[in-house]
């Protein structure tokens, strides 16, 4: 398949390529490398046919061979795929953007029955290749976890909830927290339908939260305000499994009369005592490990040698960064993370770069080098540069100028990450047909809001880049709870002066809009007063959060 651009990866950073690509150079062939189907998801009229000048291959990219600008692709093309040949040639540039994700799960902890039962908000595995049975196969390779994108995932964990089925989700960022919240609340919601019919087992805790560190979104909120958030999601009917560690996954026998299915038995240990141990059953089981900023890996799965042109089917899986698949080596990757090494203008080679946060770009400002697009507020922004640039080598090497004065690297329109815990990452989508240059109103242009963390009364904004890991933090708090004490207030007083000047303070102070807008929150789920339905304060006050570097500055 020939093409001018190839887009390795369709996330944020590869979706604002793409639009800048379309925009700046219209006649363009391009094609979109991904296993998901995201982006006849967000086209919903380009199924099964090509959308202008863009393909998108549903397929892993597997090999790049730098000197011929061949892309092989993994020998597991989708049914509905319209290439026969498995390899990709771009006369122009090629970018990488395939984004990172946690670590793979060993195939000796899982077994092979409860592989189907288990879903990834990040796939880390390849589907067997068609040209294959299912005899030939390994016994570990015969039954794989379903390879889904994140929206998916999370439509299908919340069906699951709705059908009163027990989830468990693991992991400690953002991503595994918010599902969470967003599971009990859709049980709540079940159990208000039900007109307070209790006698299905609604007071059993049916969302588990596992995760191996001291509390939820340690890397990102100090160590009291992560312990009050897990205070809080206990209190909202979450199973919190702080500092626990999976051991093994299995299918239990049904062996119960009543004939139900089978469920998974997870059996755990905590981090800090191996023979503190303990068996969970639950339906379904979510990995979504914590890639915020510098945390995951960008190696990508593999079964074939690099040095050879066949594939083996007896080939066990490998995980290899872009640096051992990339012929001549030309690109470097770091040995921790797999990250690829760019320049400023996020070039990582001769017509291939690098975007989003499967790269690591030089900052200026601190002399490290930093996740390119780490946050998910800046990786549109990344793609874009990424993008502009590859137009412009392009335009520089049809003219033959040496040089070129539209440069664009990560200084040009620096923004400042910001972070918000009411709106999801990964169900942002970037409209293609919007024409203005405001990236952030381009990615916020389809709803992504989630209100489930927001009812229980956590809500952050995060602006630069908050690591409580690597920075000293300090805080400003109004932790006084005044709505208290004007209620007794009311009881007490007699005058109808002082009831209603009771009331009118308790609409003020700065912990009452929360309380207010929990309350809408709330009963636009439950429709009925509830625990929290008459709403929730902060997890822990309303306040400020300072984050410092050794030289003091914020």
């Amino acid at each position: 398949m020939e093409c001018d651009y190839a887009i390795l990866g369709h996330g944020k950073a590869g979706q604002s390529a793409v639009r800048i690509l379309r925009k700046l150079d219209p006649n363009a062939n391009i094609v979109i490398i991904d296993p998901n189907n995201n982006y006849n998801n967000h086209h919903q009229n380009a199924t099964n046919k090509r959308r202008g000048n863009i393909n998108h291959l549903q397929t892993h990219a597997s090999f790049i061979d730098h000197s011929n600008k061949l892309i092989r692709l993994h020998a597991n093309p989708s049914p509905n795929a319209h290439h026969v040949n498995p390899v990709v040639h771009f006369r122009k540039s090629a970018l990488i953007a395939t984004g990172s994700r946690g670590a793979p799960p060993p195939n000796e902890c899982i077994d092979n029955g409860a592989r189907g039962r288990v879903l990834e908000l990040r796939s880390t595995s390849l589907p067997p290749t068609q040209s294959t049975s299912m005899q030939q196969l390994p016994r570990q390779q015969q039954a794989s976890t379903p390879i889904l994108d994140p929206p998916t995932v999370r439509s299908l964990s919340l069906l699951a909830a709705s059908q009163s089925a027990t989830v468990a989700v693991m992991g400690s960022g953002f991503d595994a927290l918010e599902l969470a919240a967003s599971l009990s609340r859709m049980q709540q919601q079940q159990r208000s339908t039900k007109n307070g019919n209790n006698s299905d087992g609604s007071n059993n805790k049916k969302v588990i939260l596992l995760f191996g560190n001291a509390g939820p979104m340690s890397t990102r909120l100090p160590r009291y305000l992560s312990a009050a958030v897990s205070k809080r999601l206990r209190q909202c009917g979450i199973d919190v499994e702080d500092r626990s560690m999976a051991r093994y996954l299995s299918m239990e026998s049904s062996s119960s009369a009543s004939g139900a299915p089978p469920r998974l038995a997870l059996y755990t240990e905590k981090s800090y005592d191996h023979l503190d141990s303990k068996r969970m059953t639950t339906d379904l089981l979510v990995l979504a490990p914590n890639v915020d900023g510098n945390n995951g890996t960008s190696v990508i799965p593999t079964v074939s040698s690099t040095a050879n042109n066949s594939y083996s089917h007896n080939q066990q899986q490998h995980y290899l960064p872009w640096s051992s698949l990339v012929s001549p080596p030309l690109l470097t990757c770091y040995v921790d993370d797999g990250r690829v090494a760019t320049n400023s203008e996020y070039q990582a080679a001769s017509n291939i770069y690098a975007a989003g946060s499967v790269t690591r770009s030089p900052n200026p400002r601190n002399g490290r080098a930093d996740v390119a697009g780490g946050s998910s507020a800046c990786s549109a922004r990344v793609g874009e540069i990424a993008a502009r640039n590859m137009i412009r080598d392009n335009v520089v090497s049809r003219s033959g100028r040496s040089g070129s004065s539209d440069v664009y690297n990560a200084n040009v329109g620096e923004s400042i990450p910001v972070w918000r815990s009411d709106v999801v990452p990964y169900l942002q989508r970037i409209n293609d047909n919007i024409s203005d240059e405001s990236i952030e109103q381009k990615s916020n242009s389809v709803a992504s809001e989630s209100l489930a963390l927001y009812s229980m009364g956590i809500h952050a904004l995060c602006v630069g880049r908050c690591d409580s890991e690597t920075l000293a933090t300090h805080g400003f708090w109004w932790t006084n709870t005044n709505q208290q004490s004007n209620n007794n207030d009311d009881k007490d007083s007699n005058s109808s002066s002082n009831s209603s000047r009771g009331r009118r303070m308790n609409t003020l102070g700065p912990n009452a809009f929360m309380r207010r807008i929990t309350k809408k929150a709330t009963s636009t789920v439950n429709g009925s007063k509830s625990r929290i339905g008459s709403g929730s304060l902060p997890v822990y006050g309303s306040g400020v959060v300072y984050y410092l570097d050794r030289t003091g500055s914020i």
